[in-house]
């Protein structure tokens, strides 16, 4: 199956992309998104606020 791994650390990408996840990243936290892209995750958002656009992203994964 198709597995979502959302966080808003880098280990929460790390953890994600370990399981073979699509980890997505939220910069909701401590981090921003220019430091989430530097782990490679599948997609970043600056917050949750744009539901549908997150949605649609998990939706294609």
């Amino acid at each position: 199956g198709r597995m979502v791994v959302i966080g808003d650390t880098p280990a929460d990408i790390a953890c994600g992309r370990s399981l073979g996840a699509k980890a997505i990243g939220v910069a909701s936290g401590h981090y921003t998104v220019e430091q989430l892209l530097e782990h490679d995750p599948y997609a970043v958002f600056p917050s949750l606020k744009n539901t549908q656009q997150v949605l649609e992203k998990i939706v294609n994964a």
